[in-house]
């Protein structure tokens, strides 16, 4: 069924692909940009909005929704443990842009998750987030 596809497959490679977002390390430990354009994160993020935005879905994806920001926010952490410390000024760079991206992502994935909790409604006279 299309539910089973959306916990199955979607879910999955929403989960891989944004992993696959994060920095990686080269030869001289140097935090380099992941391989994915930002182009494919908006769709990562977009794809995710519309799951969590629709009600009748986000129930049937609780799971998924946890894995995906549970793997999001440990690969970023991994990534920071595993970081050196600056030696150079190309390091320090590096790092800097390192950090400002996974503040980006993991906010955004906050945004995400907590603008849209529909706990109220257009009845209730708050505008329905």
């Amino acid at each position: 069924s299309l539910l089973q596809i959306i916990q199955d497959d979607l879910c999955l490679s929403l989960l891989m692909t944004g992993q696959a977002i994060w920095s990686i390390h080269d030869s001289n430990n140097y935090i380099l940009p992941g391989f994915i354009s930002l182009e494919v994160l908006s769709e990562i993020c977009s794809t995710l909005s519309a799951l969590w935005t629709t009600t009748s879905l986000r129930k049937h994806l609780i799971s998924q929704f946890e894995a995906i920001f549970t793997g999001f926010y440990q690969r970023a952490l991994v990534l920071l443990r595993k970081r050196n410390n600056p030696t150079d000024s190309m390091a320090f760079q590096s790092n800097m842009y390192f950090d400002a991206g996974c503040e980006i992502i993991l906010e955004s994935l906050v945004d995400i998750m907590t603008i849209h909790d529909h706990k109220e409604t257009i009845a209730e006279g708050n505008g329905g987030s």
